[in-house]
């Protein structure tokens, strides 16, 4: 009966600075509730701005055989393993053993506007397509050959912002204009489509209901501003505080939501056990 009730929930999480610790990447705090949803058989699914790439390796290395998502949404991915089952209308061609679908705006027209509004605002600002390896890795703290794989985007733009919060504000109402965004994550702003993290789960979370129980329920967890559509569109939301104690507000009512007592992987894995205790998954 619980394995039953567990196959219909679905955990989609944020990565950086929610399942993995904002300075070292780690999410070795999890594992204990990571190991509890993965012998329930719960899909964990990432739901992250990182690359495919990187998308591709973060799965590899923890041998995950889920879905997971990419560049704030902008993609989906869906391994060999699941598509007879999960996708069986997929007409593409698999990349890297995955059938992809992307849902956001090709690259070239996102560095072209941007780098239009940089000059038109006189914008302080950096963008990932002029930046090597190296500088991206100093700026985020990944290693030289991991920040390479971060740099490898479809339909995002990665910008480190060095100028004020209302220079920000007029970016991202010019980018509107155009039918583009400005998201800001937990180190950098995403400049995008109107692709979002909830619309990304959204079409997952209908290739299970369609394939596995139409009555699954998602669990969503996060810390930043990017992942609030997908905690508001859940139907329970696990807010991750960031490392200062400051979170994220969400219109969410306290039924349905827990506000993790610690950031990062720490907070992650007591939320995930006392939502399970709260739905008597135990």
């Amino acid at each position: 009966m619980i394995m039953e009730f567990s196959k219909s929930i679905l955990v989609f999480t944020d990565l950086d600075g929610t399942l993995l610790d904002h300075d070292t990447y780690s999410c070795e705090a999890a594992s204990p509730a990571i190991q509890d949803l993965l012998q329930r058989q719960i899909p964990i699914i990432p739901c992250t701005s990182k690359t495919f790439d990187e998308g591709c390796l973060f799965m590899q290395e923890r041998g995950w055989s889920s879905p997971f998502i990419f560049e704030n949404g902008g993609g989906v991915a869906v391994p060999d393993s699941l598509m007879a089952k999960l996708w069986p209308g997929f007409n593409g061609d698999l990349l890297s053993g995955y059938g992809v679908r992307l849902l956001g705006v090709p690259r070239t027209r996102l560095i072209e506007e941007a780098q239009r509004l940089k000059k038109q605002l006189a914008l302080k600002i950096e963008l990932a397509s002029d930046m090597g390896a190296d500088h991206f890795s100093k700026l985020t703290g990944l290693p030289v050959d991991a920040a390479a794989l971060a740099l490898k985007r479809k339909v995002s733009e990665p910008v480190n912002w060095l100028d004020t919060d209302e220079k920000l504000q007029e970016f991202n109402r010019q980018l509107q204009r155009v039918s583009l965004q400005a998201v800001k994550g937990g180190r950098l702003v995403s400049v995008q489509g109107n692709n979002n993290k909830a619309n990304a789960a959204r079409f997952v979370t209908d290739l299970y209901r369609t394939a596995v129980a139409a009555n699954c329920r998602t669990v969503a967890l996060g810390d930043a501003a990017n992942d609030r559509e997908m905690l508001e569109w859940a139907d329970f939301a696990i807010v991750i505080p960031k490392p200062s104690g400051e979170h994220l507000s969400v219109n969410k009512p306290d039924t349905d939501l827990i506000l993790a007592s610690a950031a990062g992987p720490a907070g992650w894995n007591t939320a995930i056990k006392q939502l399970l205790n709260l739905w008597a998954l135990h």
